[in-house]
């Protein structure tokens, strides 16, 4: 039950996301009616065919049929296509993976969208065509829903092929009307197909959108048909497309034709599973855990020698380290020390090539759909639909899990009450974070995996969130997160693991790791212009385990406070001058540059930025 009320409040957002997409609307919707309004005043009301029966049908109602077919061509090539692309693109796609939404879900939510909007567009072309002119028909109801069915599965598929073989939006969005508007002219829209030359003619009878015109205009004026009736009966039998002209295979029949795209529906399903990439690595990579190795009985997260590489780069090499109930566990280090890999495989979202992972006691990437239920992920990179307002996301989200936390609540705790009726396009960077992280908890887990959570953020709601967290950790939730700033890692973080290129170089409380290395205490000296004290002074300075220069200013680690008043008086007896002193704490930034022996790259401290030179 609690699946089908996720899949319909997803099929519900999908629909409201293209009727709010002016140009989709447009060309779905509201264009057809136009070309039918302007056509049945201009050319329309002219007798094309006398069924059977003896009605007599008007060029305008041999319209429909072919703008309904159409129709399923843009909602394929213009629309399902370029929006799976952006959805990829965008990591949209990867976002879904973080919760309960699975790839079957978007597609059946995508086609019945279509479909959907497909009726709503049938329902306006035959209320048009009833206000002002008088709707004629004379098919099989049943018939035409068929070759409505197929041809619409068709146009979806392909669509779905294209969106798989296709890198970007912008290539999707062109390839879309250039594979569209020839179909179109060779369906015979823009004039008849008996005036074609031999190739375009054979080009025509391999085009789906020809059989699918013809499909559905030959039923329309068809009369009841027996089913067995459509493996004798050939397209034109009726002459209900004689405006368009006769190609090289009128001859095949009404289920040769019904055959043809249900084929190239399955070819392209084919094609689509396996060339669209889901943005997450496939379930079907073999990877097998030692299990020889067990993990501590306390560990919540367990990661044991882990490895990773993209072709000759080794993102995670080796790294090791397990997690606890109810503590708040940073993962730190600079642009490429493996951060997010390491976080991605444990959320499951990639497949290690070694070692051992345990969440909660489970794989993470065979158990993906168990273990999605009971942790809350925040992703550095990811984006939302722009056409769903902040409280349809969080209402979105929130209806694929059994408990969840109040929306409100959530919502006023980051606050976003002022965005709550926002579109997701509209919001600054800072309020995409917080409704990001928002979503990661909105499902109350047990573990929450936080990448840069504050990134972009004012200090004032960078503090509430750090106040949220610690009441999280005091209400037993464990929580894992990866941040650039050193300075909201030592405030929140019990433990920490330090990665410099994909290997740990340092693990435990903060500040034991600052004891550890000898730097209590940090004492910058701001020495004068061209000022220098050799390294003979500097060995010989009391209490000073470390020291560093940047640019003209000398910063000397020491064991103990008490410890600056012996460095000053032996700065005094060596005569060097300064021109003034800051003394503070030593901090995470501090063992960083120690033990990288590098710059800051990439992380946020007190003195990021500055050229540094270690010397220990």
């Amino acid at each position: 039950m609690r699946r089908f009320r996720g899949f319909f409040h997803l099929l519900f957002a999908d629909f409201k996301m293209y009727v709010r997409e002016p140009a989709a609307t447009f060309f779905t919707l509201l264009f057809p009616a136009l070309l039918l309004t302007v056509s049945g005043y201009s050319f329309g009301k002219d007798i094309a065919y006398t069924t059977p029966s003896g009605v007599d049908m008007r060029i305008l109602d041999l319209m429909v049929p072919a703008t309904l077919a159409w129709v399923m061509a843009t909602q394929g090539l213009m629309s399902l296509y370029p929006v799976l692309t952006s959805m990829r693109e965008m990591h949209i796609l990867k976002y879904y993976r973080t919760h309960p939404i699975r790839a079957r879900h978007i597609l059946l939510s995508q086609y019945f969208n279509g479909l959907l909007l497909f009726t709503v567009a049938l329902a306006l072309l035959l209320g048009v065509d009833a206000a002002l002119f008088g709707v004629r028909y004379d098919g099989d109801a049943r018939i035409i829903a068929l070759a409505v069915l197929v041809s619409y599965t068709t146009f979806f598929t392909l669509g779905f092929a294209l969106a798989g073989l296709t890198p970007s939006v912008r290539l999707a969005q062109a390839l879309g009307s250039l594979l569209f508007f020839p179909m179109m002219f060779l369906s015979g829209t823009f004039g008849p197909r008996d005036t074609f030359p031999p190739f375009l003619k054979f080009l025509s009878d391999l085009s789906p959108l020809t059989h699918a015109t013809d499909l559905l205009t030959d039923f329309w004026v068809s009369g009841r048909v027996p089913v067995h009736d459509l493996f004798t009966i050939a397209l034109h039998s009726f002459r209900g497309t004689p405006f368009l002209g006769r190609t090289w295979f009128a001859h095949v029949t009404a289920a040769q034709s019904l055959a043809y795209l249900l084929l190239i529906a399955v070819v392209a399903a084919f094609v689509g599973v396996r060339a669209f990439r889901w943005d997450t690595e496939s379930s079907s990579r073999k990877w097998y855990p030692d299990t020889s190795v067990t993990p501590p009985e306390d560990a919540i997260v367990w990661v044991h020698n882990l490895r990773k590489s993209y072709g000759d780069v080794r993102a995670v090499d080796g790294i090791s380290f397990h997690v606890r109930r109810a503590e708040i566990f940073g993962i730190l280090g600079p642009n490429g020390a493996g951060k997010t890999t390491t976080l991605e495989i444990v959320e499951g979202l990639r497949v290690p090539d070694g070692g051992n992972v345990r969440v909660l006691g489970l794989l993470p990437h065979r158990d993906a759909d168990v273990l999605v239920r009971r942790v809350g992920i925040q992703l550095q990179e990811a984006e939302l639909p722009r056409r769903l307002k902040v409280r349809e996301l969080f209402a979105l989200f929130a209806a694929w899990y059994e408990h969840t936390l109040p929306i409100d609540e959530v919502i006023e705790t980051l606050e976003l009450q002022e965005q709550a009726q926002t579109f997701f396009g509209k919001l600054s960077g800072g309020q995409k974070q917080r409704v990001f992280a928002g979503l990661a908890l909105i499902n109350d887990p047990d573990l929450i995996f936080l990448d840069e959570i504050t990134t972009g953020l004012d200090a004032h709601i960078r503090r509430r969130i750090w106040a949220f967290l610690r009441e999280l950790r005091h209400r037993g939730k464990t929580i894992i997160l990866t941040t650039h700033y050193l300075e909201e890692a030592q405030a929140l973080c019990d433990r920490v693991i330090m990665l410099d290129r994909g290997r740990v170089v340092a693990e435990g409380a903060p500040e034991i790791l600052i004891h550890q290395l000898g730097m209590g205490f940090r004492l910058e000296v701001d020495l004068p212009d061209n000022t220098t004290v050799s390294e003979e002074i500097l060995q010989s300075l009391p209490g000073v385990s470390r020291w560093l220069w940047e640019n003209s200013t000398l910063t000397l680690y020491l064991r103990e406070p008490a410890d600056i008043e012996h460095v000053l008086r032996a700065l005094r007896v060596h005569r060097v001058k300064y021109r003034g002193l800051k003394a503070q704490p030593a901090t995470l930034e501090d063992v960083f540059l120690v033990l990288t022996g590098r710059e800051n790259t990439g992380m946020i401290g007190p003195n990021s930025g500055s050229h540094s030179h270690i010397h220990q």
